[in-house]
């Protein structure tokens, strides 16, 4: 594992200039592919959740890298998971409603499937929280749909904006160079 960092128990590189010139990404693989690690990191995340929020019904995460922390963390709440989709990825007679929002970096289209949320609280877990686009993409689907989105849990958040969302890490706790 070349150049793998370490900031509370979360394993992370970074590759610089990727993906646009100036951008430092924070790949959080190493943390994924170190079973204590991930499971650490995920128990983090539960005790959290736990501590702020533990009267939720529902937690949904998107596609992709967004599942591998919202399942596990699902799993360990026993909670069940919504999971946001990308655009086409579900069949049409599976999705409940569709958004197609703008970031910084690109369009986001996603689909949400047919699941309750009238009334329903919900919590959203990412890997990584930059511009907020698939958050507030994921929040509206939620609140179409009549459902309350309380908060945000990401592994890192690169504090990119002023939004309040719930990290175990950010940008001031890594290491660049």
């Amino acid at each position: 594992m070349n150049n793998v960092k370490e900031t509370n128990k979360i394993l992370y590189r970074i590759e610089k200039d990727f993906p646009i010139a100036g951008v430092n990404f924070v790949d959080l693989t190493p943390t994924l592919t170190t079973p204590n690690h991930f499971k650490e990191v995920a128990e983090l995340l539960k005790n959290k959740i736990l501590e702020i929020n533990p009267d939720i019904d529902y937690i949904v995460s998107p596609d992709a890298r967004g599942f591998l922390w919202g399942t596990y963390v699902a799993a360990l709440l026993n909670k069940p998971l919504i999971p946001v989709r990308k655009k086409g990825k579900l069949p049409p007679s599976s999705v409940m409603s569709s958004i197609n929002d703008t970031t910084e970096y690109s369009n986001i289209e996603l689909d949400i499937p047919i699941v309750d949320l009238n009334n329903k609280k919900c919590i959203f877990i990412d890997d990584v929280y930059a511009t907020g686009g698939t958050y507030k993409a994921c929040k509206k689907l939620v609140e179409q749909n009549q459902g309350i989105m309380e908060n945000a849990y990401v592994v890192l958040d690169i504090k990119l904006t002023n939004d309040d969302i719930i990290s175990l890490i950010t940008n001031n706790d890594i290491e660049i160079n």
